[in-house]
């Protein structure tokens, strides 16, 4: 028996009811156009697979990037819009694979991976083809190199949770678990509000930070003095807060309790 749209919505959509039903309006409004993306190709074009879309996502990225080369040659603003709008695009369709997935009940081991990558790549791109922006805009080495060196840091921020599984693989494969010394979790007091609300600005890559680079890609247009400013102290700041979660915190509060392994 065929399903009509509002029962393959329900099944795209799954899993991440929840979540969305929690989520900012942003996230909400790339949903609510993945899942008819979604409906549309299990309808009307039969042939294209989880996997497709995802190599797809992937590929949108890298060629985002690619497109950085082209600032020295054409309008640099016209450049990041299409960039921004082609990341947009990625986002949808990295969305797209998961619903198409289970419409399809289509899972494996190499969509898994691809979904991973794609993550990965996804905020290496961001901060860099931004970075590169403000490059060509501000002609100076100093957002260049720093914008390189955010883009590492929350690629590794990114990486941290895929880490901690690996760091309990490797206790139990060489039977580690009495000789650790670091088990346990120090509990941090709360941050005060405005420290909370800078941290949620930076590591809240699909919906803070997109509106704040939009905003200061639209100052360097109307006044490049202030959104250099703006744009220098955010990344100072931006790789100070990246640094303490990777270097410090995480390694205090985010690893195994002896019990978890």
């Amino acid at each position: 028996m065929s399903l009509n749209n509002e029962e393959i919505k329900s099944r795209a959509l799954g899993v991440k009811m929840n979540k969305i039903k929690s989520s900012s309006l942003f996230y909400k409004f790339q949903r609510s156009l993945s899942v008819r993306v979604s409906i549309f190709l299990s309808d009307f074009v039969l042939f294209i697979k989880p996997n497709h879309i995802s190599v797809l996502a992937v590929v949108l990225v890298i060629l985002t990037l690619v497109l950085s080369l082209g600032s020295n040659y054409y309008n640099p603003y016209v450049i990041i819009i299409i960039q921004l709008i082609l990341l947009f695009i990625s986002s949808i369709l990295d969305k797209v694979d998961g619903e198409l997935a289970r419409i399809q009940n289509n899972f494996s081991q190499k969509g898994i991976y691809l979904d991973i990558l794609y993550h990965l790549y996804y905020v290496l791109v961001f901060y860099l083809v931004t970075g590169f922006f403000f490059f060509y805009i501000f002609e100076h080495e100093f957002y260049l190199i720093f914008s390189i060196l955010l883009a590492v840091l929350m690629v590794s921020y990114k990486l941290t949770g895929k880490i901690r599984h690996h760091i309990r693989f490797k206790i139990i494969l060489e039977d580690h678990k009495n000789d650790i010394i670091d088990f346990g979790r120090i509990n941090f007091k709360k941050q005060p509000r405005p420290v909370r609300w800078f941290n949620y600005l930076i590591f809240m890559t699909y919906d803070w930070v997109w509106l704040f680079y939009l905003f200061l890609i639209f100052i360097t247009y109307t006044n490049i003095y202030i959104a250099e400013v703006l744009y220098g102290i955010y990344i100072l700041l931006a790789i100070t807060f990246v640094s303490v979660e990777l270097f410090y915190k995480y390694p205090k509060q985010g690893l195994f309790k002896k019990e978890e392994i």
